[in-house]
């Protein structure tokens, strides 16, 4: 399996490998025997994924680690989703969604909720960093402004800051390639969970193969890509649109508070608001 693997490798840096992309995904690695001193059901199957050129925290410190010298980035999808879930865990979500949903609340939160897409330059122009959007007697004003803790020693001044700008960034926003396939491995086990030890390796095995034949046909047919889904193109296409008109207005005006605002909560429309 490894002289596969090995082989896969090489085929994919002779057809222009610029990226690994990572996931895990729980409940595929096998059960560990009785008494074992480390149980494997209660860890998480990683899988990484090379992306070739054609046409939280945990995983991000030992991508880190095992990678010094590499630019790791993280997932515009799994930051949008910490943050959801940081907010609901909080208290904040009944201000944002519901009938107790207050308007300034929901008008700050979309403005961070943009800020993957805003240059890292621009930050100070975006008032919801450090201003809690309502008055010292309101309930949402004790769970926005612990947010805003958690966001800025996470996020702003952490490990991870450096990680999640998607400013003009066109590929690989998201790690979804990477999730995809683990739904596609789930459903060739026919959703059974902790498969046996020898079954996950043989299945690995033949999805290498399947990467081998692929990886051939991308090197005999090398302008031969894969269409996005309609709706993936058009969302792709919005947000690149979005992103080169700031651009432009940058080059074009000084630009305010406002427009930094209007932009931020314009781009939050392309993040999740949801916490799966």
């Amino acid at each position: 399996m490894l002289k596969n693997i090995r082989l896969s490798f090489q085929k994919a840096v002779n057809n222009g490998l610029f990226a690994l992309v990572a996931d895990g995904v729980h409940k595929l690695n096998p059960r560990s025997k009785r008494h074992a001193p480390v149980r494997m059901e209660e860890g998480q199957l990683y899988t990484i994924h090379g992306v070739c050129r054609g046409g939280f925290e945990a995983a991000i410190n030992a991508a880190i680690a095992v990678f010094p010298l590499s630019s790791v980035e993280g997932c515009g999808w799994h930051l949008t989703q910490a943050w959801v879930r940081n907010r609901n865990r909080l208290g904040l979500r009944r201000f944002v969604q519901g009938d107790r949903r207050d308007p300034r609340v929901i008008h700050w939160w979309r403005t961070l909720k943009g800020l993957p897409f805003l240059p890292r330059d621009h930050f100070h122009l975006v008032s919801a960093l450090t201003v809690v959007p309502v008055e010292p007697t309101h309930p949402a004003y004790e769970p926005c402004q612990n947010f805003l803790d958690y966001f800025n020693r996470t996020w702003l001044n952490g490990p991870s800051e450096s990680m999640w700008c998607k400013y003009l960034v066109k590929e690989l926003r998201t790690t979804n390639l990477a999730e995809n396939f683990h739904g596609r491995l789930r459903g060739l086990f026919s959703g059974r969970k902790h498969p046996k030890f020898n079954a996950l390796i043989t299945m690995l095995q033949e999805i290498t193969g399947v990467a081998a034949s692929r990886l051939n046909r991308m090197a005999e047919f090398p302008e031969e890509m894969r269409p996005l889904r309609a709706r993936d193109r058009a969302r792709r296409e919005k947000t690149e649109g979005a992103m080169a008109a700031f651009a432009r207005i940058q080059g074009l005006r000084y630009v305010t508070t406002a427009v930094v605002g209007r932009y931020c909560r314009k781009m939050s429309r392309y993040t999740s608001d949801r916490a799966i």
